[in-house]
């Protein structure tokens, strides 16, 4: 990744490509959502930092589908009072997965829910996302201090919004699966299955995992040829 352009130098062709590609995930003001780069200290007893709230479920910037509806076919939460929820949305670690393990994970957090985890291909910059696509944690390998502010804030963002696109598109899975199980459903013929995906895709706004799998390629392919 290349350092900040000065005002007035000439911007690069892959710099500009860069540009383009990733202005698709933060056309809205989610800079402002890193400002735990430069502000305060984050408490010693982990305290969950809402720097990432921008991608949260309920930002409206980015609706997540009212799916209330249909609650008898998501899974449940847990409700162990005894277990402690993991607080600690921002690492400063090797991530888990360096350039050769680039890519998306699967795992779980602490309580057992499902995380959507993605690498950028330096090894720099590990997302976690929530199954409803909320961001679940952030790390961060120590040579990110070789980046600018900008910069990282840039990778963190594009990273983030690759994780919770790959969460949403596990939502999508599920659905689709357990609607399929749905005697009433189970019943209809294959149009009418395809007419629920297509709800989902495009009235929904929920991509399928193998749609996910395909952005995340073209995004990688673009910004680390």
């Amino acid at each position: 990744m290349g350092m900040a352009t000065a005002p007035g130098s000439t911007i690069s062709a892959s710099d500009a490509e860069r540009r383009d590609t990733t202005s698709l995930y933060h056309d809205h003001d989610d800079l402002d959502a890193l400002d735990f780069f430069v502000a305060e200290e984050v408490s010693e007893d982990g305290a969950e930092s809402d720097a990432l709230d921008g991608f949260a479920a309920d930002d409206p910037t980015h609706p997540v589908p009212d799916i209330d509806a249909m609650d008898q076919f998501m899974p449940g939460e847990v409700e162990d009072e005894d277990t402690e929820p993991d607080t600690a949305p921002l690492q400063i670690e090797e991530p888990h997965g360096a350039a050769e393990t680039a890519g998306a994970e699967e795992g779980v957090d602490s309580n057992g829910a499902p995380l959507f985890t993605v690498v950028n291909p330096p090894g720099t910059v590990s997302v976690s996302a929530l199954m409803d696509g909320r961001i679940h944690r952030v790390t961060l390998s120590a040579k990110v201090t070789s980046m600018s502010e900008a910069e990282l804030a840039e990778e963190v963002l594009v990273i983030a919004a690759l994780a919770r696109q790959n969460g949403l598109a596990a939502q999508h899975s599920y659905m689709l699966g357990s609607y399929s199980e749905w005697e009433p459903v189970a019943e209809m013929g294959t149009d009418e299955r395809e007419v629920l995906r297509d709800f989902m895709e495009n009235t929904m706004g929920l991509m399928s995992e193998e749609q996910a799998t395909a952005k995340q390629a073209e995004v990688f392919s673009t910004l680390y040829r």
